[in-house]
């Protein structure tokens, strides 16, 4: 490769890891600026001081890596990542919006303006950078996707109980009955800054004990407790893939391929019915059938909503 590369998400960390393109790379970068890391947390710390300044400490990091790479070479092309942006909206956004299902509104005051200040110090290193290229560069300034927040109401695989496609086994708690608790526990949850903060704090494995004791009431639904012998449909990524349980695909299935075609024609046709209780709103914007792929190719989800 004619250039460089210092590489973030999924890199090994570590003292040893190689990270960079040549590897000397990180060496070098060491040398010149005093450090040279993986621009990634190895764990978060939650949200609380030390957060923000390992958050600010990547931002400063990347920026001076940046500024020396640019005046080290006559670049064709130079691309940087500001992964911390991302990072900040999935820790902060929930004392942003009130639209959020899960809004920390006892908190949002002290954290707003935080998520805010980091758009404001992005914006600032971009245009410190800027200042070293010349009228002849050209300059894109965009982003890999949006973010905003989601309505609460939807629980994938308790609708789909509740539609009778889904069935978990026996000792589960009824479909409806499953999301009434998840709703409420999530309320109890978002009004109790105490409890949130003793969840967060639990250790590995009381973390586990919880989990299972929620997957066996059906209320953190999850492959292993599904009664499969009777189940038509199920899902999977936050309940955004729904696979029909097709007997040419799954040991166990029980969807005829004849069958396929009508069932993902009723799934359809009742997740875009769905509305929000309080805002009558559309709580599926669309629902895209996936075409079939070849008979010996990987099993792929038949809906996407």
């Amino acid at each position: 490769m004619n250039g460089c590369l210092v590489a973030g998400y999924g890199v090994p960390l570590g003292e040893d890891s190689v990270f960079t393109y040549p590897p000397g790379l990180r060496a070098e970068l060491r040398s010149a600026i005093g450090q040279c890391e993986p621009a990634v947390l190895e764990e978060l710390p939650g949200v609380k001081p030390e957060l923000f300044q390992a958050w600010d400490e990547i931002l400063r990091n990347r920026e001076q890596m940046a500024a020396y790479l640019l005046e080290r070479d006559d670049w064709d092309l130079f691309m940087l990542v500001f992964g911390v942006i991302d990072n900040v909206q999935h820790a902060l956004w929930n004392y942003y919006d009130p639209r959020m299902a899960n809004y920390y509104y006892r908190e949002a005051p002290a954290y707003r303006e935080k998520l805010l200040s980091y758009y404001e110090k992005v914006d600032g290193i971009i245009g410190r950078l800027l200042a070293r290229a010349d009228e002849q560069t050209h300059v894109v300034v965009m982003s890999d996707h949006g973010f905003g927040s989601t309505r609460p109401g939807l629980f994938m695989s308790s609708f789909l109980a509740e539609q009778g496609w889904l069935r978990f086994q026996a000792g589960a708690i009824p479909a409806g009955l499953g999301r009434g608790l998840m709703q409420r526990a999530l309320r109890v949850y978002n009004d109790s800054p105490r409890l949130r903060a003793s969840l967060r704090n639990l250790s590995g494995p009381a973390v586990q004990r919880v989990r299972q004791v929620l997957r066996s009431g059906g209320l953190l639904p999850s492959l292993q407790n599904i009664d499969w012998q009777h189940t038509r449909v199920f899902s999977t990524r936050f309940g955004l893939d729904l696979y029909l349980h097709r007997s040419d695909k799954f040991p166990q299935g029980i969807v005829t391929p004849e069958a396929c075609d009508a069932l993902c024609d009723e799934v359809c046709a009742k997740l875009l019915a769905l509305r929000d209780d309080k805002t009558g709103l559309a709580l599926v914007r669309s629902v895209h059938r996936v075409p079939a792929p070849a008979d010996d190719a990987e099993v792929q989800p038949d809906l996407i909503v």
